[in-house]
């Protein structure tokens, strides 16, 4: 008689391979690899790969248009200030009227190449008003009056503050707008 080697049950049958055949008395043992995934499983596992690429897709979205807006902002802030710089140069301009478009000349003739899509003006001009020249600098500034100028109004002392704005047309995020202000001085002024 043989035995079986894991549990030295006796083996009957003329089969001593070990086969399936008949005549073959081995205990069936379902194979424990070949178990199937199951519905939910596989409903579940497709979820959350979907989950995952819409997070990284929404990513890309938010970093593609982040790094659009902050380009934009960046050139704007560069043509900001070179056009700050453009109306430094200018010559002074005494008792630059507050209303107007560009105290300094600026207009659609003279453009110093603002890129389209980006609108530059002067929103303010000020001027600087001494407590008492003669102990210091002390004082305030102060808007330019309409009688600037003219006999007994005010008086252009030859120092300005002017405020520039840049603005954005609207785009796929919005529009923007940026302001900077530069001081104007001039000697050439009797006080």
């Amino acid at each position: 008689m043989v035995r079986d080697g894991a549990d030295n049950a006796p083996v009957t049958g003329g089969n001593r391979s070990g086969g399936h055949g008949p005549g073959s008395a081995r205990r069936a043992i379902p194979p424990a690899d070949e178990r199937g995934a199951t519905l939910v499983e596989v409903v579940l596992t497709v979820i959350l790969v979907g989950l995952v690429v819409v997070t990284l897709v929404s990513a890309l979205f938010t970093m593609t248009v982040t790094s659009d807006r902050h380009r934009r902002l960046a050139v704007a802030d560069a043509e900001l200030r070179r056009y700050a710089e453009w109306l430094r140069a200018r010559p002074y301009v005494v008792c630059a009227p507050a209303g107007h478009t560009s105290p300094y000349g600026f207009d659609a003739l003279d453009d110093p190449g603002v890129p389209a899509g980006l609108t530059a003006r002067v929103v303010g001009v000020e001027l600087f008003r001494y407590d008492d020249p003669t102990e210091g600098l002390a004082g305030e500034w102060v808007a330019v009056a309409p009688d600037c100028g003219a006999p007994g109004g005010q008086v252009d002392e030859g120092l300005q503050r002017v405020v520039v704005e840049l603005e954005s047309g609207a785009g796929a995020d919005g529009s923007f707008t940026r302001t900077v202000s530069l001081v104007k001085r001039t000697t050439e002024l009797s006080s």
